[in-house]
């Protein structure tokens, strides 16, 4: 079948809306997950099940997989390993893992910084440089945007602040 280009035009835009939508309910679902981990059953506990997040993560497409793993890994205490072809879950016992559903309302699982190159190291100080100063300004954007919890906005003024101390040094 051959499009014309008026064909071709409103297809990418179906297809950008399309993926907008998808990417607004894939947030919704994974922090409603997050939000039921923290629900309480009859006992008064939480439920602390982390299933509903692995259930998402499978249900995903493969190339969204690790980028929504991470966000689960930073906002909440969801902990989604994979052994073999199986994906599994839990919830972590660590202590420097927390939930923080406002957080992860604030900030897209898509905008992850350094979603798929998380894994590469650099090789030079340079390299180095270049990505601490990089944090710099992914952390004045959200800063900028509004997108810092209110009680962790003087906090983030201070750490940009000593990000771009270690340029000057």
């Amino acid at each position: 079948m051959t499009m014309t280009l008026k064909q071709i035009n409103s297809a990418i835009v179906g297809i950008k809306t399309s993926t907008a939508n998808l990417n607004a309910k894939i947030q919704d679902v994974a922090v409603a997950c997050i939000e039921h981990t923290l629900a309480l059953n009859e006992a008064g506990q939480p439920f602390a099940d982390a299933n509903p997040a692995m259930r998402l993560v499978v249900a995903v497409a493969p190339r969204f997989r690790k980028p929504l793993i991470d966000w689960f890994a930073a906002y909440s205490k969801i902990d989604i390993g994979k052994k073999g072809d199986a994906y599994t879950c839990k919830m972590s016992k660590k202590e420097d893992r927390t939930d923080n559903v406002e957080a992860a309302k604030l900030n897209a699982w898509y905008e992850a910084e350094g979603a798929s190159d998380r894994d590469v190291l650099p090789l030079t100080i340079e390299d180095v440089e270049a990505k601490i100063l990089s944090m710099a300004k992914f952390l004045q954007r959200k800063l900028d945007d509004g997108k810092v919890v209110d009680a962790d906005r003087d906090r983030t003024v201070e750490l940009i602040a000593a990000i771009k101390a270690v340029k000057a040094a």
